[in-house]
């Protein structure tokens, strides 16, 4: 992988951080702090991606099943909300 420099601003309580899991021992230096941060928020945002599809597919196929129980829209995408943030908060 080629490597590229870039030069952030951070507020002092990321570089707090990043300097706390150096110190432990966590990583070696801050671009390993940084990568392992971005590759989890990947991890997170395809894991959210993979639930939206299945959700929706799982319920396109109830609807299609029981339409008598069908959700407006608005009803749909305040469940579909609640249930992402319930993923996103790890519940």
């Amino acid at each position: 992988m080629a490597a590229h420099q870039l030069e952030i601003t951070l507020p002092e309580e990321a570089l707090q951080i990043i300097e706390s899991r150096i110190a432990a021992g966590d990583f070696k230096t801050p671009t390993e702090v940084i990568l392992e941060g971005l590759s989890l928020l990947n991890e997170k945002q395809n894991g959210l991606e993979d639930w939206l599809t299945r959700e929706i597919a799982l319920r396109c196929q109830e609807s299609d099943r029981f339409p008598n129980q069908r959700f407006s829209i608005d009803e749909a995408r305040l469940a579909l909300a609640e249930e992402g943030q319930q993923l996103r908060d790890g519940r």
